[in-house]
């Protein structure tokens, strides 16, 4: 037990007790099967060049199903591939023998070797945080752990962020702001649906180091649909059966939240469950959501997808390609649905008056930190748009767009490595029409606070009707 505070004490140190992150070393490819995966790795690779097979994010992304073909065609021709019967007989006998032999074989034939001992060989890692060459900190829902120095494929900053300049952010069909200079020392590129790194070098650095990064694992949390999230906890089933019914009742949805709260991956889910006789349109300013990958069982999150993403000016005195700009493509691509991935800027003016002219359903996140001050924050980003500033009444008037254009804000949060859905309001034409359909007791446990349909606002009522029977379900 610690000790309490004492008055006068400054020092807290020695009373709270040094807390340290538990270490543990890189993970390397089993000892017992790396000679195997070494072999089939080296025929991977030979194939690829025999086939003129080039690096690229499709290729790693396809890796896992290209490793399983090539064990599939090593266990029909063995000696073919430089395995002997015995160990053939391991593979298609002990599933998880086999999964091990995938598993290091991915790692070694991966473009983005050494980094894929991270990606393939640790389960559940959804950040890795880079703080120097030599320090690397991973996290996932229920662990945050250092890898220590031992078996670190780095040696120095320079290694490390050649690494990166030369083999991930350049890996052909990774999106994204990929040029990285002294005078553009930051970097933020999307690797598919695998990775979304963020990378800086002096002189965005500063202290000791020259390279900080944190890299995103995209799919870690495994969840595809709502009935995941009740089965984690996120959400209690009667919030899933109400957001089903707004995705379906085409309600227009902010989902809001802090970083690492969850919400690409609650606008993916909701996107998925979209009905797949409609058209989305996915604005974005670097590709994170890929509703057109397969969602982790054979299915698309939607077949019919248009994604567009923003282009950075190469030339100086160029615009190059803003939100605002694919906001407005968006409407002549006619979409049923128009996907933002991420409100920012002066762009959600636009997406306001989209959503409210035609384009039912649609979806944006932003950062807030809870349900209501996401209205206002959607406020303030409409009020960057030229139409509203300097305008004496420009924060009324932005107000009532929100309002005009968004039918229910949902606000996610992360704490002590889980999320969880703190609240959901419904909004109506009326600039004070907010309404807590679910809110967090003094508890902290979600509550309904809507007892009947007909008390939400008429707008959202009349869009659920079809979809959920009189009372938002408990």
């Amino acid at each position: 037990m610690r000790a309490p505070v004492t008055p006068g004490a400054l020092d807290l140190a020695p009373q709270l007790g040094y807390r340290t992150l538990p270490v543990k070393p890189w993970p390397e490819v089993d000892p017992d099967v790396h000679e195997i995966c070494r072999t089939l790795a080296d025929h991977l690779e030979r194939y690829r060049r025999l086939h003129d097979v080039s690096p690229s994010v499709s290729e790693e992304e396809g890796l896992l199903d290209t490793v399983n073909d090539l064990v599939d065609q090593a266990l029909e021709r063995p000696v073919e591939f430089g395995l002997n019967k015995a160990v053939a007989d391991d593979i298609a006998d002990d599933p998880g023998f086999r999964e091990r032999v995938v598993r290091g074989t991915m790692v070694l034939a991966s473009y983005l070797f050494p980094l894929s001992r991270l990606l393939y060989l640790e389960d559940g890692v959804e950040e890795v945080h880079v703080y120097r060459w030599d320090a690397w900190v991973i996290q996932g829902p229920d662990f945050k752990v250092q890898l220590s120095p031992e078996g670190n494929p780095f040696r120095s900053d320079d290694a490390w962020l050649d690494f990166f300049k030369e083999k991930v952010i350049t890996l052909p069909g990774a999106t994204g702001q990929k040029m990285l200079s002294q005078g553009r020392p930051t970097a933020e590129v999307n690797i598919g649906g695998l990775i979304r790194l963020a990378l800086l070098q002096p002189p965005a650095v500063s202290g000791p180091t020259s390279i900080l990064a944190t890299i995103r694992v995209q799919g870690a949390a495994r969840v595809r649909s709502l009935e995941d999230y009740v089965e984690q906890g996120t959400m209690p089933r009667g919030v899933a059966e109400f957001l089903l019914a707004c995705v379906l009742g085409k309600a227009n949805i902010i989902i809001s939240g802090g970083t690492g709260s969850g919400k690409t991956t609650l606008l993916r889910v909701l996107a998925g469950s979209i009905p797949w006789d409609e058209q989305l349109a996915v604005l974005e300013d670097s590709a994170e959501l890929h509703l057109e990958n397969d969602r982790g069982d054979g299915l698309p999150w939607h077949p019919y997808v248009q994604s567009v993403s923003t282009v950075e000016a190469v030339l100086k005195g160029e615009p190059g390609i803003t939100m605002r700009d694919l906001v407005k493509l968006a409407l002549r691509l006619r979409p049923d649905r128009i996907i933002l991935g991420e409100a920012r800027d002066a762009s959600m003016a636009d997406v306001c008056l989209a959503a409210s002219t035609g384009h039912d359903g649609s979806m944006v996140t932003l950062h807030a930190d809870d349900a209501e001050e996401a209205i206002r924050r959607a406020a303030e980003y409409v009020m960057m748009s030229p139409d509203f500033m300097g305008s004496a009444n420009g924060e009324a008037m932005a107000l009532r767009r929100v309002h005009q254009a968004f039918d229910v804000t949902i606000h996610l949060r992360q704490r002590g490595g889980r999320r969880q859905v703190t609240g959901v309001v419904a909004m109506g034409e009326g600039v004070g029409d907010r309404r807590w359909v679910y809110s967090m007791s003094p508890e902290g446990r979600l509550v309904r606070e809507i007892a009947l349909l007909g008390d939400l606002p008429a707008r959202l009522a009349y869009k659920l009707v079809p979809y959920l029977a009189g009372v938002p379900p408990v």
